[in-house]
């Protein structure tokens, strides 16, 4: 599979540590560029390695595999029913199978950086005399360059990717845990399509339909039968429903959303007033009080 470097502004790095300091999880889920090669001949199945720069020293936040090649924003929001997607020309999702989390403070090994192996979309290696200097060039990083498989190799080694068959029984054993982590977090299976009914299979915050994203959540504080309980239940998306559970997120008396002054500069600050969207049937509208 094609290997590329996907550069990530210092800015970017910022905002996903001070999400971090706020308790929420942070994958790499999707990234955004201008359609410039060779991001926008990206495949299904090419990976991106996500790198920043600090100073002199090269980061590695994490790994994207594509899900399909990159799509305009409005296809992607479109297909996601997501509003939190970067504000970029062209998005490239990740493969749900093989999303990464976010790594803050992975520094790249100075051997292993001067090292790197890049070529430009047409196949031509990139000079990188300065890099082996310590040097690292913006418009280089920033053009999406093409890693050899041996600088891959090094990069997924860094990021705790094992043998290719390691990597494989990790990914079973990782891919059983999360299925098993998200019927949990979907909920009862009568109770989840009771609500999704309810809601026309929409998040009552986001109005987001993709249905595998769709968790049933209990917004206000849980007695010891709330799995099973109708009365203050709702749908919501998999990253609201987290917000909820941090108590970075809540709803008001008259049923709107109010978000923590924690998030007042992250893409969540937007839902902070928004009315909760109430059910197709007001016979099973929840009780926030």
């Amino acid at each position: 599979m094609p290997s590329f470097a996907f550069y990530f502004h210092a800015d970017v790095f910022e905002h996903k540590r001070q999400l971090l300091r706020a308790g929420m999880g942070v994958v790499i889920d999707h990234v955004g560029a201008t359609p410039r090669l060779p991001f926008k001949d990206i495949a299904a199945g090419d990976e991106l390695f996500i790198v920043g720069l600090s100073g002199n020293h090269l980061h590695l936040a994490g790994r994207l595999v594509a899900a399909d090649r990159p799509m305009s924003r409005s296809e992607a929001l479109a297909r996601t029913g997501r509003q939190d997607l970067v504000d970029k020309a062209l998005i490239c999702l990740a493969n749900p199978a093989s999303v990464d989390v976010f790594r803050p403070d992975l520094r790249l090994p100075a051997e292993v950086a001067r090292e790197l192996e890049l070529f430009n979309s047409d196949g031509a290696p990139i000079r990188t005399e300065g890099m082996r200097q310590g040097r690292f060039e913006l418009n280089v990083l920033r053009s999406c360059p093409r890693l050899s498989d041996a600088s891959a190799a090094q990069l997924r080694q860094l990021l705790g990717q094992g043998s290719a068959a390691e990597t494989r029984v990790a990914a079973a054993q990782a891919s059983v845990e999360a299925m098993s982590s998200i019927e949990a977090r979907r909920g009862p299976a009568a109770l989840r399509t009771r609500l999704l009914q309810a809601w026309g299979g929409r998040c009552a915050v986001t109005g987001c339909a993709v249905e595998d994203l769709l968790e049933v959540a209990h917004v206000t504080p849980a007695a010891p039968a709330a799995a099973e309980r109708l009365g203050d239940a709702v749908v919501l998306r998999s990253d609201i429903h987290t917000l909820f559970d941090l108590g970075l997120m809540t709803v008001d008396d008259q049923c709107h959303v109010r978000v923590s002054p924690q998030l007042r500069d992250s893409e969540y600050w937007a839902y902070n007033g928004r009315a909760i969207q109430h059910p197709e049937s007001a016979a099973r509208a929840p009780s926030f009080s």
